[in-house]
């Protein structure tokens, strides 16, 4: 499922961001 694919690759980039921005 593509929109399945989109939402796993946002979630990892949201959690790379708040990773790297502890501030968001």
């Amino acid at each position: 499922d593509v929109n399945a694919d989109w939402q796993r690759a946002a979630s990892g980039l949201v959690v790379a961001i708040g990773m790297h921005m502890p501030d968001l």
